[in-house]
């Protein structure tokens, strides 16, 4: 017998973000900007560390690769800035987010759940969702545009020093934008805006369905990440292979 429990969670993951993202006119805009801060500037130094040792790992397996192969390393530029652009900046630095600020976030609600603070709240008339989940959720949207952005920048940088100082790929070839187009662009923020809003809402599910007891905050975190590198990976395949439905 097929299981409709797979459907059921998609549908209360969609009900929850529709609740989140429907609180606007009754968000408190300092609790907002405090996330968004978590999520970008006191996540940027982990975002742009990361994403540095990455852009430098691609450069130098591609460089390697082309050289053997090829015999040529000037095409590599151009393809690692759109690589980096539609792909690994957005979906990396939303999974770096996701193991830092995601897991805060379920640990957070699930200690509230554990402590009954959850329901303290539901007996005073006011929704845990509007109330708890929705200013992480426009926080992430807002902090995750300019993490991705910098851990991108940072990581292309990375990548230009590698094959500047090892390769000896002049910068002028290697920073070639021929690959890359608007489309490129668009698919990138529109990964880290929809990222921005996944993992939260996936966090903040796990963190409000935890159960009873103290070990119940660490089930919760640890669904919480697991869910949310799943989620990611299944949302960055379904942007690419639209967008590559749509170029064709």
């Amino acid at each position: 017998m097929v299981s409709l429990e797979p459907l059921r969670a998609i549908g209360r993951l969609a009900q929850l973000t529709w609740q989140s993202l429907c609180c606007v006119g009754s968000l408190r805009r300092a609790e907002v900007l405090e996330h968004a801060c978590e999520v970008s500037y006191r996540s940027a130094f982990f975002a742009c560390t990361t994403m540095a040792f990455v852009g430098a790992i691609l450069v130098m397996q591609a460089a390697g690769q082309a050289e053997n192969l090829l015999g040529d390393t000037s095409p590599i530029g151009a393809a690692f800035l759109q690589l980096l652009v539609s792909e690994f900046g957005p979906l990396v630095s939303s999974i770096l987010v996701a193991g830092r600020f995601g897991a805060g976030v379920a640990a957070s609600l699930a200690g509230m759940v554990v402590t009954e603070q959850v329901d303290a709240l539901r007996l005073c008339g006011a929704a845990p969702v509007p109330y708890l989940l929705a200013p992480r959720v426009w926080g992430t949207l807002l902090g995750m545009v300019p993490v991705v952005t910098l851990a991108t920048a940072t990581s292309w940088a990375a990548g230009a020093c590698v094959a500047t100082g090892v390769y000896g790929i002049g910068l002028d070839v290697f920073a070639s934008t021929q690959q890359t187009t608007l489309g490129d662009l668009w698919l990138g923020l529109s990964k880290a805006l929809l990222f921005g809003v996944a993992i939260p809402v996936v966090s903040g599910q796990a963190g409000l369905g935890a159960g009873a007891g103290a070990e119940a905050v660490g089930e919760a975190t640890t669904r919480a990440v697991i869910r949310a590198l799943v989620t990611l990976l299944v949302l960055d395949f379904a942007l690419s292979l639209l967008a590559y439905g749509m170029r064709r």
